[in-house]
């Protein structure tokens, strides 16, 4: 990975200016090289936590098509494509061959998680101020209620009754603190996940580029259409539970549907291998083999006599990887630009090849997309 900056910071104006880059230690892009029928390509990108603002706007539209742009809201963006650059003849420069594309969308799963956290947020401080009243309140009641008892001659019991209420209702205060608490961290946890996702590490953007020039090398294989790269990645979520009477493993799919973080402790993280890819992008019919890695996207879940696989909760979704995930499951009402909930209707099965280390498809799962 190289760090660069447009020479004299000098941003495009028209389609017949050249943009230039060389190499700067504080540089405000990536070059990543990749080699194309043995020649190196040059891949450029914008670095990690990259902010677009009024300074840097013209030499990003320079490199960058920026797609839902808007001046006053957008600071944050997708990466759809990266631009493409050729190193010239003196070896210390790069000159832009094609613009990449930036996506603005505001509408992300991000900005609803930081609204919910400052709902959450809200809440927890109206409880706290609750709380707070509360507690003067029962001071204030335990001496009226004392001097009472000295006027009156309330008895002991009367007393102690009318303490014990009110101390419930402090303890029933103090819970619901508690789950706000909680909640709130939740949603701390999951903004946190949103942010790594939306923002796409070294590895996965050499990973996209690669399947992008094996695209280009032999676009007859496969399904998959390489013309742009228009959405960066889909979020599977589960949405409602289905009529589980006539499936033959009820209860591990009511469990993935309503609550799949209750699987992970029996859940083994698989992902396909290199050979079955290689088998199934030269249009074999060999079944799809899939072996155990740590940073597997599928599940296998052991349910009676059979084994069982599943997405990982969390699974992105993307023109990359869809046309495995058609092949694991029939995919009912699947759309790639529009499909973001869907609800398990079926695991697919499979059966160890290596015990606990290596499975092969036997028959595809069902997945219902809304």
């Amino acid at each position: 990975m190289i760090k660069v900056s447009v020479i004299g910071n000098k941003p495009l104006y028209n389609a017949q200016e050249q943009v230039f880059l060389s190499e700067q230690g504080n540089g405000d892009y990536w070059l990543l090289a990749t080699e194309e029928e043995k020649e190196e390509v040059y891949w450029l990108l914008p670095k990690g936590n990259f902010k677009v603002n009024t300074f840097n706007l013209k030499t990003v539209q320079s490199l960058f098509n920026c797609q839902r742009y808007q001046p006053k809201d957008s600071t944050e963006f997708t990466l759809s494509k990266p631009a493409r650059v050729s190193l010239i003849p003196n070896r210390q420069e790069w000159k832009l061959k094609e613009q990449g594309i930036l996506d603005f969308d505001q509408n992300s799963l991000s900005s609803k998680l930081q609204l919910e956290l400052e709902k959450a947020k809200q809440e927890l401080e109206e409880l706290r101020q609750e709380r707070s009243h509360l507690v003067d309140k029962v001071a204030e009641l335990a001496y009226e209620r004392l001097q009472e008892t000295r006027s009156q001659l309330v008895t002991a019991d009367e007393f102690k009754k009318q303490m014990q209420q009110v101390l419930l209702k402090c303890e029933q205060l103090q819970s619901q603190v508690t789950q706000l608490t909680q909640q709130q961290e939740h949603f701390k946890s999951q903004l946190q996940q949103v942010q790594q996702k939306t923002t796409p590490t070294k590895e996965e953007m050499i990973d996209a580029l690669e399947h992008q020039q094996h695209i280009e090398l032999a676009p007859s294989q496969g399904n998959i259409k390489a013309s742009s790269i228009k959405t960066p990645t889909t979020q599977f979520q589960l949405s409602h539970t289905p009529n589980y009477s006539n499936l033959a493993t009820p209860q591990l799919v009511q469990a993935y549907n309503q609550n799949p973080r209750s699987l992970l402790i029996k859940a083994t993280e698989v992902s396909e291998t290199d050979e079955s890819i290689r088998n199934r992008r030269l249009g074999s019919q060999k079944h799809v083999v899939l072996e155990k890695n740590r940073r597997g996207k599928f599940w296998i879940l052991k349910d009676g006599d059979f084994d069982y696989l599943v997405l990982r909760i969390n699974f992105n979704i993307n023109e990359y990887n869809d046309e495995l995930v058609q092949t694991l499951f029939e995919c009912r009402g699947y759309r790639p630009d529009l499909s973001r909930y869907f609800t398990l209707l079926k695991p697919a099965r499979v059966s160890p090849l290596t015990p606990g280390q290596k499975w092969q498809l036997e028959e595809p799962g069902i997945l219902e997309f809304k």
